[in-house]
């Protein structure tokens, strides 16, 4: 706790951080709440900072429509936070008849779960938060959206995320209308961003369509990428793809030793899909005719990378995890901007130890599987 306020104290005087400089907001603290939110951790939506409209948030209108007004103002701490802000809020109510626990959720949540509601697109709302270590976070969000909609994620007042797609929670088989705004969901892994050791500003904005409920927001620091192969601080997530298929070898003379043989790669060739389960194609990989690693995309953007470094994978009987930097991009999509490319969690691919004179010239296939994320740069 006391290093806490002390880190805290030095932001607020002496912050080396752009954004420091012109931001006068301040972490929430109340009875219940004493300490800034850190990451890794859970960021609790409700608990934005203090600063009022235009500063630690802009609402569309000053009144609070869940504390004080659909939560009557009876003197209870759920009933009244923040009552007299513009930003709306409420909590997660377990009632008979059901309200939030309702056999319509596609995943329950807590009792009593304090959460932002009433969302317009506009909208957008502040934290300032410790993080504990730098490294890559993946990003989990509780939620309601009867209608779906976009959010987005900013870092220090850089966008981090660019539109993200909350899938709706509309369930037709829910006959009480109302209750369609209480249909929770978590997203699970929704973003990737890098994030520095220390104090930082995260701004949480609703770009579409809006009536979205926000629960809260998981930072899960991922340690399974080795800091080799990361990529720059500030780069953003752009596209995450499942590949499936083969690393092509030939067989010839060593280079070193013209009396051994070895497997020489030759190239890649794989389908790209959406999800793990490799159900909707998205994309294919293979060399260009520069014999370049290339990624193309449905939408007909593609990208060429050149190898950066590469980390041991933690099988040992996979290719390696590797990092490159994109040297050529083409048509207009999805992969326009990209500038950084990881190929993580990779399985199999890996060439046969030896090769022998019998093997000279002919070509092996060994089927692989990866994924691959792409990031622009800020």
């Amino acid at each position: 706790m006391k290093n806490i306020l002390l880190i805290i104290a030095a932001f607020t005087f002496a912050s080396n951080s752009s954004f420091g400089q012109r931001y006068t907001g301040k972490p929430f603290k109340d009875s219940l709440h004493q300490d800034i939110q850190t990451i890794p951790g859970r960021l609790q939506c409700a608990l934005y900072d203090v600063g009022g409209e235009g500063i630690a948030y802009h609402d569309t209108d000053s009144v609070n429509q869940g504390s004080g007004k659909l939560n009557p103002a009876d003197g209870t701490y759920l009933n009244e936070f923040r009552m007299k802000e513009g930003v709306d809020i409420s909590y997660t109510k377990f009632r008979d008849p059901p309200i939030d626990n309702n056999a319509y959720n596609l995943v329950m949540p807590s009792k009593d779960q304090l959460y932002v509601g009433w969302t317009s697109p506009g909208e957008w709302i502040k934290y300032t938060v410790l993080v504990r270590e730098t490294g890559t976070y993946t990003l989990g969000m509780m939620y309601t959206a009867s209608q779906g909609g976009k959010i987005s994620i900013s870092i220090n007042d850089i966008d981090a995320t660019g539109p993200v797609e909350m899938p709706s929670t509309y369930v037709k088989d829910d006959s009480v209308h109302w209750r369609q705004w209480h249909h929770w969901n978590y997203l699970k892994d929704f973003a990737k961003m890098k994030l520095d050791k220390g104090i930082q500003m995260i701004t949480l904005s609703t770009r579409e369509t809006g009536q979205m409920n926000y629960s809260y927001i998981d930072f899960t620091l991922d340690r399974s990428i080795p800091l080799s192969i990361q990529v720059p601080l500030r780069s953003r997530l752009i596209w995450h793809t499942y590949a499936r298929g083969v690393q092509v070898y030939v067989c010839t003379q060593d280079p070193k030793d013209s009396a051994n043989y070895v497997w020489k790669f030759k190239e890649p060739r794989a389908n790209l899909y959406a999800d793990s389960s490799y159900h909707q194609l998205v994309g294919h990989h293979y060399f260009d005719s520069g014999e370049n690693p290339t990624w193309e995309t449905a939408d007909g953007s593609k990208v060429s990378g050149t190898k950066v470094q590469q980390a041991n994978s933690p099988d040992s009987a996979s290719i390696p995890w590797l990092l490159l930097h994109a040297t050529v991009t083409g048509g207009s999509g999805t992969l326009t901007h990209a500038a950084f490319i990881q190929r993580i969690r990779t399985k199999g691919g890996k060439a046969p130890a030896t090769a022998g004179r019998p093997n000279k010239g002919q070509s092996l296939e060994v089927r692989y599987t990866a994924e691959y994320l792409f990031y622009s740069e800020k």
